[in-house]
């Protein structure tokens, strides 16, 4: 079993197809003018605010204040832009430090009537990520998009945690069933949680989960997308043909794994 872009479209319902993001070469000139043309800020702000970053970098607090700021004047397009920045960069490309964003993301929001943006590609590709980069012995901590996950392992495996459910219509994304509660580990020691693992059969999973869900969001083919996703340098294997039960198909010998790209993947 594995998160499938039909779990991202089925729980957040985020596009799974669409454009591809080329960032844009920045020097300080041009990640100037970005911050100045979408977010309507003095140059002499963005380049102190660069200075506090040491990079082409924008921080949490600031872009709630500029957010405050335009909201203020009146500004409801630039401020959507600034909230939209402050959004995927707590939960698309969230990181340990949870401090800042690169302004590169700018991109992605300039034209806001027209959303074109494989959201849920990113999504899968950034969770795919970072559970590699967790599941080697000298990191500590995983990072994220863990709403994702958590809400995957909700879906799929109803006796691993609590489930802390709300009233929600049934045509909204299906995450939106859960509420949110600090410290939901806390609340059984860790070897339970191991044990319950431990415990699971066959029975005990759900595998397909979204059946009932269609009716408000058709299952797309592009789910069954096989070999890579990529989100700008980071390139993930994905193979529903491997875990085809999650589908609703009878799963078989599964294909071996292709072989990554030597110059990587151009589109």
């Amino acid at each position: 079993m594995t998160v499938t872009l039909d779990d991202v479209h089925a729980l957040f319902h985020l596009p799974i197809a669409g454009t591809f993001f080329t960032p844009v070469h920045r020097d300080q000139t041009t990640a100037v003018q970005m911050v100045r043309d979408a977010l309507e800020v003095d140059e002499l702000v963005v380049l102190k605010e660069f200075g506090d970053t040491r990079g082409f970098h924008l921080r949490m607090s600031w872009l709630r204040k500029v957010y405050q700021q335009l909201v203020d004047a009146g500004r409801y397009e630039v401020a959507a832009r600034a909230y939209m920045l402050h959004l995927v960069a707590c939960t698309l490309f969230a990181d340990k430090s949870a401090y800042y964003i690169d302004v590169r993301y700018l991109t992605l929001f300039s034209d806001l009537d027209t959303p074109c943006w494989a959201w849920g590609m990113v999504a899968l590709t950034m969770i795919y990520t970072t559970l590699d980069a967790a599941s080697r012995p000298d990191i500590r901590q995983l990072a994220g998009f863990l709403s994702l996950l958590q809400c995957w392992i909700y879906k799929h495996f109803l006796r691993i945690c609590e489930q802390r459910t709300q009233h929600c219509a049934a045509s909204n994304p299906c995450v939106m069933r859960w509420k949110a509660k600090q410290n939901l580990l806390g609340e059984a020691p860790l070897m339970e949680y191991r044990q319950r693992l431990d415990a699971l059969t066959l029975d005990d999973v759900i595998w397909t989960p979204y059946i009932g869900h269609h009716e408000h969001r058709p299952f797309d083919a592009s789910s069954l997308y096989s070999v890579y996703v990529r989100w700008e340098s980071h390139v993930a294997r994905h193979l529903p043909a491997r875990c085809l039960r999650q589908f609703g198909y009878i799963e078989g010998t599964p294909r071996p794994v292709p072989e990554a790209p030597a110059g990587g993947i151009d589109r």
